[in-house]
């Protein structure tokens, strides 16, 4: 959801800077900044959120004028002009994934058609991951196929390695997986620093189309990353909360943190 409000809010802006209508984009479609207050809320609710707590006229919140507030499920399950693939808690969405990219080869796209898909190292230990590797170079889907996957060892109730995998299997090692079968593998230090995500994304812009393996970038994330957190401290409330333990069923409604 924070990637599409982002690429939303971007769009807007650039939209009315500069009057080019690629940048135009329904507002019914898009998913904007006002939505983050849509999470895990009904669409009922929203309808008086703002009057509710007094902030219908709040500058901060102007953009809830434009069409409301979107309701979001607590999966991204949503679909808009970039979005047209529910993954939900399992990650079974990315498995089309290949085969669309494929699609447009089928039919002579041009290049510039691309299929970015993001998943979770959890997700991937599932049966369609193996489906999805197989058929990514299978189809020699080539640069039109690009992954991002976000490795932050953390699941719902336990950590992945050291977990549900016990740390003494060292050979399990989620690049290797990929790598052995084929795929053209990249690696981010810090997923959660956009300055590395837009190198890679230009990276795989200018990757030799002639290539035909298909690209996965392997971030190493931080799950319930906070940005104002410093050296894992909350100020005023005090550890950070990661990994599997972040997941909201550990908290009470309204909860400090």
């Amino acid at each position: 959801y924070a990637l599409w409000m982002i690429m939303g809010e971007a769009m807007a802006r650039t939209h009315a800077k500069t009057g080019d209508a690629r940048y135009e984009v329904d507002p019914n479609l898009a998913v904007l900044p006002i939505d983050a207050l849509g999470f895990r809320r009904g669409a009922g609710v929203l309808k008086t959120l703002l009057k509710d707590y007094g902030l219908e006229d709040e500058p901060l919140f102007e953009q809830a004028n434009v069409r409301g507030i979107r309701s979001l499920a607590g999966h991204a399950e949503t679909t808009d002009v970039t979005n047209d693939v529910n993954g939900g808690p399992s990650g079974i969405g990315i498995a089309t994934a290949a085969g669309k990219a494929a699609f447009w080869d089928f039919i002579g796209a041009p290049d510039s058609l691309k299929v970015l898909a993001l998943e979770g190292e959890f997700a991937m230990t599932e049966g369609h991951a193996q489906e999805l590797k197989t058929q990514g170079l299978a189809l020699q889907v080539g640069k039109r196929m690009r992954i991002f996957l976000s490795n932050n060892n953390a699941g719902i109730d336990d950590s992945l390695l050291g977990g549900v995998i016990d740390n003494k299997f060292d050979s399990y090692r989620i690049e290797e997986q990929w790598t052995s079968y084929g795929w053209n593998v990249f690696g981010l230090a810090n997923g959660n620093d956009y300055d590395q995500v837009v190198a890679a994304l230009k990276t795989m812009e200018d990757w030799d189309p002639a290539d035909r393996r298909p690209m996965i970038v392997i971030g190493n994330t931080v799950k319930g990353y906070w940005p104002g957190a410093v050296n894992g401290k909350l100020e005023g409330y005090g550890d950070q909360i990661v990994g599997y333990p972040s997941h909201p069923y550990g908290f009470s409604m309204n909860s400090p943190y």
